[in-house]
């Protein structure tokens, strides 16, 4: 059996690539090192949810050191060719391989393919590169084929993992945020021309709630236009509805529907 250690950006990767990584006859080793989480709260908490992965995976964490002033000292290096991501992605890459060669492993890869933002065929020539210098194979992966994103998002809910809204960095965290207030006043705009801007206000304090009540907290008449667009629009994250109002709105039992991207479970009652 082929023994691997798996660099490890975040549990909900780590999950997304254990579709295929489960299909290998692999012993797998992850290697949780990201000091670019600059939030010491952050990190532990995204650390943590190692620990709530079920045993069957077969995953062995080995020791990494959390240390974001290496990140930052880092990504303030001139390194040609290289914006601050790539150098960030760079970093923890040859540490794990640094890992690998020092405890005598002969395979690494990483999960950081799994993301939809990382460049993949960057990852593939830093980790042939680096492969050549510590004299460790890169396997490459693309962990978001076979639909391994959202394969991993629904483990992610089923075993209660924490999934972050942004990649690690204070940067990250910034971007993210203000991504979100341009993906909430895209979303009133939208919600303010079908039902009319007071209504769309009113509605819009319901924005993404663990629950809404029909008709309790909202009636189906408030709703009645576009109804699915309209819940798309306020995004809660589950909706509890009549049966009798399910019906009018095509609903015929409890789930969870896909509309566009977004998804949410519809319990009828």
């Amino acid at each position: 059996m082929k023994q691997m250690l798996v660099h490890v950006c975040c549990v909900p990767d780590l999950l997304a690539a254990s579709k295929i990584l489960m299909k290998e006859d692999l012993k797998v080793y992850v290697y949780f090192y990201n000091p670019n989480i600059d939030d010491s709260s952050e990190y532990f908490l995204r650390k943590s949810q190692l620990k709530k992965v079920p045993l069957e995976y077969g995953f062995e964490e080995i020791y990494s050191v959390y240390d974001p002033n290496r990140y930052l000292a880092f990504i303030s290096e001139n390194i040609e060719g290289m914006d601050r991501c790539q150098k960030c992605i760079y970093m923890r890459m040859e540490k794990t391989f640094e890992t690998a060669a020092e405890k005598g492993f002969l395979h690494v890869t990483t999960t950081l393919t799994a993301s939809p933002r990382k460049e993949q065929e960057f990852i593939r020539r830093i980790g042939q590169a680096l492969s050549l210098k510590y004299r460790v194979t890169f396997d490459f992966y693309n962990f978001r084929s076979d639909n391994g994103i959202p394969f991993g998002a629904d483990l992610c809910r089923r075993f209660g993992i924490y999934r972050q809204t942004f990649c690690g960095c204070s940067f990250s965290k910034t971007e993210s945020e203000e991504l979100h207030i341009l993906s909430q006043k895209k979303r009133l705009k939208e919600l303010s021309e079908i039902v009319g801007e007071m209504k769309a206000q009113e509605l819009f304090k319901f924005n993404g709630a663990l629950e809404i009540r029909i008709p309790y907290d909202i009636r189906l008449e408030d709703i009645k236009e576009e109804p699915m667009e309209i819940l798309k629009s306020i995004r809660p994250k589950s909706i509890v509805i009549n049966s009798s109002e399910a019906k009018d709105i095509g609903i015929t039992k409890s789930g969870r529907i896909n509309i566009g991207n977004w998804r949410a479970k519809f319990i009828v009652v």
